[in-house]
C-alpha cells in the first residue's frame, strides 16, 4: 500500500525467538521473549543433558558450565509464601526483587569455584583444584572476564545469586530454611556434618550440577543496586552455617580487601552471542 511506511527495524539479541507487543499512549512497545532452550557457547564440546541438567565442557577440558534457566521463575511462584522466620521474610523479598529485574532467559554459571592453572596462569573451571582465593573484589571481577572472553564472560550478581537460589527452591532441591536459616547440611562449612574445617578443592558439595555453589568460599558478586560495588555471599568454610547461610548476601564495604576466603563463580554472556 502507498500509505504504509517503515518506523524502525527490531534485531532481536540472541537467545530471543519471539515478540511481544504493548501499546502505550499511542507508543509501540516491543519486548524480546526469550527462548525456554539453552543458547550456544563458541568452542564447546556437544552439550549433554543428565537429569534435566544442560551442561559444557570445552574441548581441552579447563572449561565446564552448567545451565541454570530463569524464564519460568514468576512473581506468583513465590509471592504467597509465608516465611517462617525473618531471615526467610528478608531472603523472599530479595527473591522477588530479582525476579521483577530479571530480563534473561536464564545463563551459563562455571560447574566449580574458579582457579588457576598453576602452569599456565589460565582461569579454569575444573575439579580437584584449590579455588582462586585470596583476591579483591576488583581482582576477583577481572579473572571473571578472563576467564573467556570469546563467550563474553563476567562475574556473577547479586541478582542473578539470588534468582539460583529460587530455582533450587521451585525446584525443591533446596528448602527455604536451607537457604536462609542454616546451610550446614547442603554446603562446606565449619560446622557441616564431617567438615575437616578448611577450604575443599573444586568438585564437592554439588547442587544443580554445581559445585560448592554454598558455603566453601565467600562468592564474590557484582551488585546490582550500586554500579561499581560488590556483595559477598554465602559464608565459608570457616563460619557456621545459620551464621552465613547461602541466602546471607552483604555488601562488601572494603572491596579492595584481599579475601582468602573469597571465590567467583562465572556466568556467560545472558542474551547469548
Amino acid at each position: 500500500m502507498t500509505n504504509e511506511k517503515m518506523v524502525n527495524v527490531v534485531k532481536l539479541p540472541n537467545g530471543f525467538t519471539n515478540m511481544r507487543f504493548e501499546l502505550v499512549d499511542g507508543e509501540l512497545h516491543i519486548y524480546a521473549v526469550p527462548t525456554k532452550e539453552p543458547y550456544a557457547l563458541k568452542n564447546r564440546k556437544e552439550m549433554t543433558r543428565l537429569d534435566g541438567i544442560f551442561r559444557y565442557e570445552s574441548e581441552d577440558g579447563k572449561k565446564s558450565e552448567v545451565w541454570v534457566p530463569f524464564w519460568d521463575l514468576t512473581v506468583e511462584d513465590f509471592a504467597d509464601y509465608i516465611p517462617e522466620t525473618d531471615n526467610q521474610k528478608k531472603g523472599a523479598a530479595k527473591i522477588l526483587a530479582a525476579i521483577k529485574r530479571n530480563r534473561a532467559n536464564g545463563t551459563w554459571i562455571t560447574a566449580y569455584e574458579i582457579s588457576v592453572n598453576k602452569e599456565t596462569d589460565e582461569v579454569q573451571s575444573v575439579a580437584g583444584e584449590k579455588p582462586a582465593v585470596g583476591y579483591n573484589s576488583y581482582d576477583a571481577e577481572k579473572l571473571a572476564k578472563q576467564y573467556d572472553p570469546e563467550n563474553q564472560s563476567y562475574q556473577l550478581d547479586d541478582d542473578e545469586y539470588m534468582l539460583v537460589m529460587a530455582r533450587a527452591i521451585k525446584d525443591k532441591v533446596l528448602t527455604w530454611a536451607q537457604v536462609f536459616d542454616d546451610s550446614k547440611d547442603v554446603g562446606n562449612y565449619y560446622n557441616s556434618p564431617e567438615s575437616v574445617q578448611k577450604m575443599e578443592k573444586t568438585g564437592g558439595h554439588v547442587i544443580m550440577g554445581i559445585s560448592n555453589l554454598i558455603g566453601n568460599t565467600w562468592k564474590i558478586l557484582k551488585c546490582v543496586e550500586e554500579d561499581g560495588s560488590f556483595s559477598l555471599a554465602g559464608g565459608s568454610y570457616g563460619n557456621v552455617g545459620s551464621r552465613n547461610p547461602a541466602g546471607d548476601v552483604v555488601r562488601a564495604f572494603y572491596p579492595d580487601f584481599n579475601n582468602s576466603k573469597g571465590g567467583v563463580i562465572v556466568a556467560l554472556s545472558s542474551t547469548g552471542l
